[in-house]
């Protein structure tokens, strides 16, 4: 401090100093944004987000698109007032290694490394579904798993809680999904704050946000179908990569977030830590009410892109009253901003800190709605002979980067036959029974509820309202 300083200090009072002191730490915290302090707005109401603060620090009521994105983009600037800069984009090479190889039924599992930025290698698995075809391509699923030393592995079905292992299931319901280690946890042991980061989490999302360029560079992803999910530490990843990167298209959180509020009485000790985001107790002093930004907005800032939430009611970690809370503030967003409210989508399923399946299968759902893919089942179709039926008319559908091309043509004993392995049969009850009759032995059958009886029997079972089956012994179907 120069003498000029500190004779000036010393005419000060305390009221003086405070704000000096605050003034430093905001100012401090702006500069690693590379942003003056005036402009990033602190807000005290995160509840209520229709609202924008100017350079002067005077409310606006927030009407259009165009005035939400200045209240995202301060959100997005308190953000990284508490995680650190968000780093320009890497644009070196991913140089992906593949370091083991395994098959598992109908899915490709790859021990894989990756080039996160300069020498630091992420390590992750990548599912590759079978099914895939040259020329053909799936959505692809970021996987991020939740606190546990395994890290990867639980959600590729390595270990762990059987309810984690949501990365393989969706493999198994045919997409292609990535699944890599947080810092410091499975293989990946990365000392964040000796490489200039002031938080774990930041580092988090720089790996995540390369990910995300990874499954774009596969020859089996379509690059515009990219979603996230995780559970718990994976479950707020998930949002803080989105709020940062468009290029996610939809989001699945379990057991992600509470508002500060009411997380543990509002304690934020457990944020605080170098696994997080020690800010929060450096600047920040834990305590909510001083905090820049909030999961009420952070959620906003998803909109208006399709986000489904399972916040089980007895969930230890993230009070649900606080997840109501920021479900509350952000769907106003959604709903009158951009006529999107259906968009998110949110359970309470009983229980504690879990993903149980009920709730994981209506993820699943939601993702195959979102991304327009084919779930996966598995059952069987007796393909014996069936009495004459008249010809009808059945829909033939290709497989065609990901998404359906839809052909009508008549079925016909020449029309169908050895070699339509790659086209889905869709119809009614009789469409079906003419493709066993015209001895159909390669490709998928759809059809109606009514469809594939032999006396008073069922030939296929009864998903979602919709019958299908491969021809010729229990297979693993795909159904739209």
């Amino acid at each position: 401090m120069t003498t000029e300083t500190q004779r000036s200090c010393r005419g000060c009072n305390i009221h003086d100093l405070c704000v000096f002191v605050v003034f430093f730490v905001v100012a401090a915290a702006a500069s690693s944004l590379q942003q003056p302090p005036d402009q990033i707005a602190f807000y005290t109401d995160k509840q209520n987000l229709l609202v924008y603060l100017d350079s002067a620090g005077k409310p606006h009521p927030v009407k259009t698109a165009a005035d939400w994105e200045i209240r995202r983009s301060h959100v997005i600037q308190s953000l990284q007032l508490v995680m650190g800069r968000l780093p320009e984009p890497e644009t070196a090479g991913l140089d992906i290694q593949i370091l083991a190889t395994e098959e598992l039924g109908n899915v490709r599992r790859l021990k894989i490394t990756f080039r996160s930025e300069g020498e630091d290698r992420v390590p992750a698995f990548l599912l590759i579904p079978h099914w895939i075809r040259k020329g053909t391509k799936a959505p692809g699923i970021l996987c991020l798993h939740q606190t546990t030393p395994i890290g990867k592995a639980e959600p590729t079905g390595l270990g762990g809680k059987p309810n984690l292992h949501y990365a393989l299931e969706l493999a198994e319901r045919s997409f292609v999904t990535l699944a890599p280690d947080y810092p410091n946890s499975g293989d990946y042991k990365f000392d964040s704050y000796a490489h200039d980061y002031v938080s774990a989490t930041m580092k988090a999302i720089v790996n995540h946000r390369r990910a995300i360029d990874l499954l774009q560079s596969l020859p089996e992803v379509d690059p515009e179908k990219i979603a996230v999910i995780g559970h718990s530490l994976g479950g707020h990843n998930a949002l803080f990569l989105a709020a940062f990167d468009r290029r996610v298209k939809a989001v699945v959180t379990s057991c992600g977030f509470t508002s500060f509020r009411k997380y543990m009485g509002g304690n934020l000790s457990g944020w605080s830590h170098k696994g997080y985001m020690p800010r929060i107790a450096e600047v920040y002093d834990k305590n909510p009410a001083r905090m820049p930004f909030d999961f009420t907005e952070l959620l906003a800032c998803l909109a208006p892109r399709p986000v489904f939430i399972s916040a089980p009611v007895d969930d230890s970690n993230f009070e649900v009253s606080g997840v109501r809370d920021c479900v509350a503030a952000a769907l106003p967003v959604y709903r009158r901003i951009y006529k999107a409210g259906r968009s998110l989508k949110v359970i309470y399923p009983p229980g504690g800190h879990d993903f149980p399946p009920k709730a994981r299968e209506a993820a699943y759902r939601f993702l195959a709605q979102i991304l327009h893919q084919r779930r996966e089942i598995s059952m069987s179709l007796d393909p014996s002979p069936l009495g004459a039926m008249n010809d009808e008319y059945l829909t033939a559908v290709f497989i065609r980067h990901s998404s359906f091309v839809i052909l009508k043509e008549e079925l016909s004993n020449d029309s169908v036959g050895a070699g339509c392995a790659d086209r889905i049969y869709v119809g009614t009850s009789l469409s079906v029974h003419v493709a066993l009759r015209a001895g159909l032995r390669n490709g998928l059958l759809v059809g109606t509820r009514a469809a594939a009886h032999r006396g008073r029997g069922d030939l296929l079972q009864s998903v979602d309202a919709t019958y299908t089956g491969r021809v010729g012994g229990p297979q693993s179907c795909p159904i739209l």
